[in-house]
């Protein structure tokens, strides 16, 4: 049976899989519907101030989110070094307590990734919008900064109070 922790990866890891999913469909869908020089930066307002060519703008979304996605974890594979948690002297005491570590990092790691990676989709979402695409949902343009920006401070704070957690000393489980 599966830990709470081992859970709170799953479910991070399937919520990343089904955004870079749901990224590569948007992207096809773009690349099918966007004009040759679709608007791709836009304004506080939302309205549109910069373009770029269809292809130029797709290759450069995929490698953003592939290499995000592949450097973050990789990152964690360096060891205990790579990361700066709380008490991080204690959990470097023991292997076991090492590799508890290194687990519950992974944990924040993907929990990262998919928060990165639905704000990826919804920066598509906008640029698929603005240039006359399909989206399941329209957004109106002053809604998205707004969004993500509540979003990323809800993140943030949520990750902080959640790693002082995950991170606390816990003796009676790693002498």
């Amino acid at each position: 049976m599966p830990t709470p922790g081992e859970r709170a990866r799953r479910r991070a890891r399937l919520v990343t899989v089904l955004s870079l999913a749901a990224l590569g469909a948007y992207g096809i869908v773009g690349y099918l519907t966007m004009p040759e020089r679709p608007a791709t930066h836009f304004a506080l307002d939302g309205t549109p101030d910069g373009w770029m060519e269809r292809g130029g703008f797709l290759v450069f979304m995929a490698v953003l989110v592939v290499g995000l996605n592949l450097l973050l974890p990789a990152l964690l594979r360096l060891g205990p070094s790579a990361l700066n948690v709380p008490h991080k002297a204690w959990w470097l005491e023991t292997p076991a307590r090492r590799q508890e570590m290194l687990r519950r990092g992974g944990v924040l790691m993907d929990l990262t990734l998919a928060y990165m990676n639905l704000v990826f989709l919804l920066a598509m979402h906008v640029v698929l919008q603005s240039n006359g695409a399909p989206v399941p949902i329209r957004l109106p343009g002053q809604v998205v900064l707004p969004l993500i920006l509540l979003g990323t401070v809800v993140y943030v704070v949520g990750l902080l109070r959640y790693t002082q957690r995950l991170f606390a000393p816990e003796a009676d489980l790693f002498p």
